[in-house]
């Protein structure tokens, strides 16, 4: 593929597909950091000074309605005030000419337009109507190549130049060694609430990983699965057998693959609930599991400290109370500890570490991406990076 350094941008209409999907709270963006991330891609196409440069972006999921708490109004007004340039918000991407025929601007959510992910036929003739504002493509969210949408897929298709963004080949070079010749021993630790979308990094790291740790929502599920009384404990319940499954695949193996030993359960998920610490088999029907225990944390932790790679994706408990976040906090203080080649993916994982106020520099590498890291470490070709090929 080809890298930003082998681009000439001078007098050249450029677009740059962004991931500026934010966290908003009360009309306010929360954390900057997904713009930040793609300011060195921007301000080193803008010394080339192009013809003018867009950004397409989105903002949550408006399912191709005109949603207007998910507008890019805030963005573009950060991403001026960070540029220290005149951004420009463009509302209509679907009209046939631009404001102007110079300097930064941005689209609309890209998400407000519904061929950008239907219909595949609508998809490339809203890509063929974008590529006409463009001699130059590049691609800077690796958290949206895992989408075949029409910005990331068939637009870079359509225009003549291409290629990735500081960012996205900063995610590529940090996770592909991750696939061929990781140094071990290497420790897996999967948590969050859902087991459907780390079923592939399971099965794709049963054999490569010497240790895999499940903590969240997915530890109740798996423990479900295995006759455990869960109480009212968040669980797929469609995805048991997938569990039993999984299971039944590392029973020669039951030592590398490890669930909750016990938990920290409470009646009701609130900042100073009453809570216990309790062994699986001791959960009450009537009760919910929060976080992991503390046997876990240091079984865990122990995983960690004798590591040399580490792959963490997914909170091990409901950390945004305090009650709860003692799991999530030892494994991100351990890991940013352990002098290992860490990696930390998806949104909650990184939220957690910012909140906890542990510096990302502590950790080899903090992928943008969810979906995307579990998919490309799943060995997935993900599109928005194969059309640049």
């Amino acid at each position: 593929m080809t890298t930003l350094d082998q681009i000439q941008f001078k007098n050249k209409r450029v677009i740059v597909r962004a991931d500026f999907n934010v966290p908003i709270q009360d009309g306010k963006i929360q954390d900057d950091t997904r713009i930040k991330y793609t300011l060195p891609t921007l301000e080193k196409i803008l010394k080339q000074n192009p013809k003018y440069l867009i950004i397409i972006a989105h903002q949550g999921r408006p399912k191709g309605e005109k949603v207007p708490e998910l507008s890019l109004k805030l963005h573009s007004k950060k991403l001026a005030e960070l540029l220290g340039k005149k951004v420009t918000l463009v509302e209509n991407a679907l009209a046939n000419k631009l404001p102007q025929e110079k300097g930064v601007m941005i689209f609309e959510n890209i998400r407000y337009f519904d061929e950008e992910s239907k219909d595949k036929e609508k998809r490339k003739d809203f890509a063929k109507h974008l590529a006409q504002f463009a001699d130059v493509y590049i691609n800077d969210a690796f958290a949206c190549s895992h989408r075949a949408h029409a910005s990331t897929y068939d637009l870079p298709k359509m225009v003549e130049e291409k290629g990735m963004g500081l960012l996205l080949e900063k995610e590529i070079n940090a996770l592909s060694p991750l696939l061929k010749n990781p140094e071990h021993p290497v420790v897996l630790l999967l948590g969050g609430a859902k087991i459907n979308t780390k079923i592939g990094i399971i099965k794709n790291f049963k054999d490569r990983a010497d240790t895999i740790c499940v903590g969240g929502a997915m530890g109740t599920t798996f423990l479900h699965a295995m006759g455990y009384e869960i109480g009212k404990s968040l669980c797929e319940k469609d995805k048991i057998e997938t569990a039993q499954e999984i299971l039944l695949s590392m029973e020669d193996q039951k030592e590398r693959f490890i669930i909750p030993r016990d938990v920290v359960i409470a009646d009701e998920l609130k900042d100073n609930a009453v809570t216990a610490n309790l062994p699986i088999r001791d959960i009450d029907y009537n009760e919910s599991a929060f976080d992991i225990g503390l046997k876990t944390i240091d079984l865990f932790v122990e995983k960690i400290q004798g590591a040399k790679t580490i792959i963490w994706n997914g909170p091990m408990g409901v950390y945004e109370h305090k009650s709860f976040q003692n799991g999530t906090r030892k494994i991100a203080e351990a890991i940013a500890n352990s002098g290992a080649t860490s990696i930390v993916g998806g949104g909650d994982s990184v939220d957690a570490i910012h909140r906890f106020g542990i510096s990302p520099g502590k950790f080899t590498h903090v992928s943008t991406g969810g979906g995307a890291m579990l998919e490309f470490l799943e060995g997935r070709k993900l599109p928005g990076i194969e059309a640049l090929r």
